[in-house]
C-alpha cells in the first residue's frame, strides 16, 4: 500500500494501521527512496507463513533457495547474516526458532563457526556439546574467555582481509567467501543480570567486547544472535 506523502517533514511509517486492516497485518513500513510515498507491505495473516519439515533433508533443500549467507525465517522472510534479537515472552517460541536458524547454518555450504553462550545451562547448552563443543559456555567465567577468543578471531579476520578492501572498499567477508562467525546468547537477559553483580572493570571489559563486534562485524563476517 502506498500512501502520498503529502507532509515531507512527518514520518508516518511508524503509525499502526493493523487494527484498521482486519485479517492484515503490516510487516513492514517505510518511505520511498523519492520520499513521495509512505510504502507499507502487508501480509494475509489468514494465510500459514510457518514453514514445516518432516526431516533434515528437506530444510537443507530449502536454504538452497537462498544465498550462504541468508537464512529463512518462513516462507515470506529471508535475512542477510548481521546482529539479531528474538523477542518473545515466555514459551513464544524463541528458542525453537533458534533452533531452526542454527540447523539452517549447519546445512550450508559454507563453514559457521558458531560459539554458544548458554549461561541458564539449558537446552541450548545440550546442543552447544553436541555441535560445538569447544565453543560453547554455559558459566559466567568461559562466558567472556568466550568472547574474548571471538573477538580475536575477529581482529584475524580484519587483518586478513584489510588487503583485499583495497579492491572493492564496500565489499564484506561474503564477497571474498569467507566463513561467517555466530555467537550466539540464549537468554542474554540472564548474563546482563549477572554481569551487573561484578566488578566495574569486568563489566567495562565486556561491554567492550560486545560493542567492538557490534561494530566491525557486518562487514568482517561476525555477528551476535541474541
Amino acid at each position: 500500500m502506498f500512501i502520498e506523502n503529502i507532509n515531507i517533514n512527518k514520518d508516518i511509517s511508524d503509525v499502526n494501521i493493523s487494527f484498521a486492516l482486519n485479517n492484515f497485518v503490516v510487516d513492514r513500513a517505510y518511505l520511498s527512496n523519492d520520499e513521495n510515498y509512505h510504502v507499507f507491505e502487508i501480509f494475509d495473516s489468514n494465510i500459514d507463513q510457518q514453514l514445516n519439515f518432516n526431516n533434515f533433508r528437506e530444510l537443507k533443500r530449502i536454504t538452497t533457495q537462498v544465498d550462504d549467507y541468508t537464512l529463512i525465517i518462513d516462507k515470506s522472510i529471508s535475512i542477510s547474516l548481521y546482529g539479531t534479537l528474538l523477542v518473545g515472552q515466555t514459551g513464544s517460541g524463541k528458542t525453537y526458532a533458534l533452533y531452526s536458524l542454527i540447523l539452517q547454518m549447519l546445512a550450508k555450504n559454507v563453514q559457521y563457526n558458531i560459539y554458544l553462550a548458554d549461561p541458564k545451562n539449558s537446552s541450548l547448552a545440550v546442543l552447544g556439546e553436541r555441535i560445538s563443543a569447544e565453543n560453547s559456555a554455559t558459566n559466567m567465567e568461559d562466558i567472556i574467555k568466550l568472547l574474548q577468543s571471538f573477538n580475536e578471531m575477529m581482529e584475524v579476520r580484519k587483518a586478513e582481509i584489510k588487503d583485499k578492501l583495497n579492491t572493492k572498499l564496500e565489499a564484506t567477508y561474503a564477497d571474498f567467501k569467507y566463513e561467517p562467525y555466530i555467537f550466539i546468547f540464549d537468554e542474554f537477559a540472564s548474563f546482563q543480570t549477572v554481569l551487573q553483580t561484578l566488578e566495574k572493570k569486568t563489566r567495562d571489559e565486556v561491554m567492550k567486547l560486545l560493542s567492538q563486534v557490534v561494530l566491525q562485524g557486518r562487514q568482517l563476517g561476525f555477528s551476535y544472535g541474541l
